[in-house]
């Protein structure tokens, strides 16, 4: 049995390289970049407005000129070639390219417009270089914007558009193989007897995977049978990686390791010592699929794949954060142990009761998990402990 922290080392050294591919804009969301991107001009690319209202000398301003003669109108998208004279100004809209004449601008709602003059009204944030952003402040040309191996998120589609970049290079996307096991397993839509269970890991997983952006290749269910099993997982040892549920304890029907081996898998590691998941299996196939043995109880199930199967797919650490416990905890197991939480009112981690692992609410309305570190037997509250969300 290995810690925590080794599982996690041992998963990050085995992450397979993935492939480059180019990519239309329109459906890179939900790919991670594969190179870096940098500005391609500085940005802003000029001197631009940031509010509707007229462009100034402030050294007029401060000669003590409150009333400006327009000298023209500036638009978003058109430039102006003028310069401005003593007294005059520009009216101008917020986005347009603020004359080199000009260093101020006064906002609409500081002024009176009579007639093609406008005064100021209000003097209290009439300051130099007011209302304008200055050309390059957001960015200088060639300077890194976004870090390869980022994903590609709604905000960075718009980010990449922006820069001009319409075909962007991209990471493939791992193929992804997913098996539930078990004689006791049916599908949802059956009524299952009183000894069998309906199939809701499959389900769990697939949504899991969805949410971080990856549709499987392949959905199965298994038998415990060996070689139903073998054959199974030998049609998709093409996968970058292999989800296994269920048949990875200590019971006469726990096969997967069995098969593993005799399909050539090198063994990662059998056994964490973490609470829920302590069964978790991990090795690699000969053509380097990462395979993941994962616990059959639903709540096992969940927080696995949270702390090792997320970041692997991420090809980053785990992402916890850290937040005050809402009361006192005390600790019941020599592992670190992982529970679902919901955040309070004061925006503290307050545990949600659940009956072990195999509790099929997988702590319901949860808003993720925490960490009970083994080596605190005792939490107290507000003690700052690491949050992992869902």
């Amino acid at each position: 049995m290995i810690s925590y922290e080794d599982a996690l080392r041992l998963i990050s050294s085995s992450t397979k390289k993935l492939h480059q591919m180019t990519i239309c804009l329109s459906d890179a969301s939900g790919y991670r970049l594969a190179q870096e991107v940098r500005a391609d001009r500085p940005y802003p690319p000029y001197n631009r407005a940031a509010m509707d209202g007229i462009a100034i000398r402030f050294q007029d301003y401060l000669d003590g000129v409150q009333n400006f003669n327009i000298q023209e109108v500036i638009y978003a998208g058109s430039a102006s070639e003028g310069v401005l004279t003593h007294g005059n100004c520009y009216k101008i809209m917020t986005g347009a390219a603020v004359p080199s004449s000009a260093d101020t601008i006064v906002r609409n709602e500081d002024l009176l417009y009579v007639a093609n003059k406008a005064s100021i009204v209000h003097h209290e944030k009439i300051k130099s270089h007011a209302n304008i952003a200055l050309r390059g402040q957001d960015l200088q040309s060639g300077e890194v914007v976004i870090p390869s191996n980022t994903y590609i998120t709604p905000s960075i589609i718009s980010l990449l558009a922006t820069l001009g970049v319409t075909n962007p290079v991209v990471f493939r996307k791992p193929k992804v193989s997913v098996f539930t096991t078990g004689d006791e397993i049916v599908g949802p839509e059956e009524s299952p007897n009183e000894v069998q269970i309906r199939n809701s890991n499959q389900y769990l997983l697939t949504a899991l995977l969805a949410k971080d952006g990856i549709i499987p290749e392949s959905i199965q269910h298994i038998k415990d049978a060996e070689a139903d099993l073998y054959k199974g997982f030998m049609e998709h040892m093409d996968s970058d990686i292999m989800l296994v549920n269920g048949g990875v304890s200590a019971g006469d029907r726990d096969l997967v390791p069995t098969v593993m081996k005799t399909l050539g898998a090198e063994l990662l590691f059998h056994h964490v010592a973490i609470k829920p998941g302590k069964p978790l299996w991990c090795g690699k196939l000969p053509g380097g699929c990462l395979v993941f043995g994962i616990p059959g109880n639903p709540f096992s199930c969940l927080t696995t794949y949270i702390l090792f199967i997320r970041p692997f797919l991420n090809s980053k650490p785990t992402s916890s954060v850290k937040f005050p416990l809402a009361c006192d905890r005390i600790g019941k197991s020599t592992f670190d142990d992982f529970f679902p939480v919901q955040f309070s009112e004061e925006h503290k981690l307050a545990p949600i009761p659940i009956n072990g692992s195999g509790d099929v609410r997988l702590g319901l309305f949860a808003d993720g998990i925490a960490r009970h570190h083994r080596a605190n037997r005792i939490l107290k509250k507000n003690d700052l402990i690491s949050f992992y969300a869902f």
